[in-house]
């Protein structure tokens, strides 16, 4: 219970996350799966990773990171207030993709726009039943749709 009255929200775990577990391996031999490893292993010897990395490797964001991070302390605060729980992770990286997507001049558009992506990806966590399903496709609804007819 937080300290407004209401009931504290938190995230589900995402399904398998309770089978994780952190090994003492590193590289290819952290991957317990065969296939899996064989799969990453043929990616990696590629070239095409290398390729990638080529291609970012001038990438100058437009945006300043470091305040987009102290701009994800606000919405943080806020839904803390009433309550809800979200990740700071969480929290830091929407602010940030944000940034990097919707870049903002206007202080208070910015945090506008970081306070409806922050709370509408929450509610949507929250709100999804913690099955395999929900987290590949959307939910689906018995509830009639207009034709437009």
């Amino acid at each position: 219970m937080h300290s407004t009255g209401r009931a504290t929200l938190g995230h589900r775990r995402p399904p398998g996350i309770d089978t994780l577990h952190h090994t003492g391996n590193r590289g290819l031999d952290a991957i317990s799966d065969p296939r899996h490893r064989a799969m990453v292993a043929s990616v990696l010897s590629s070239g095409l990773v290398d390729g990638m990395i080529a291609l970012v490797d001038s990438f100058d964001p437009p945006v300043d990171l470091t305040q987009a991070r102290v701009d994800a302390d606000v919405p943080a605060a806020e839904l803390a207030a009433f309550g809800v729980t979200v990740p700071a992770a969480t929290v830091d990286n929407i602010t940030l993709m944000r940034a990097l997507m919707v870049p903002v001049d206007d202080d208070a558009l910015a945090l506008a726009v970081d306070r409806v992506w922050v709370f509408t990806t929450n509610t949507d966590d929250v709100c999804r039943p913690p099955t395999t399903a929900s987290w590949t496709s959307p939910p689906t609804s018995s509830a009639p749709t207009s034709t437009g007819t």
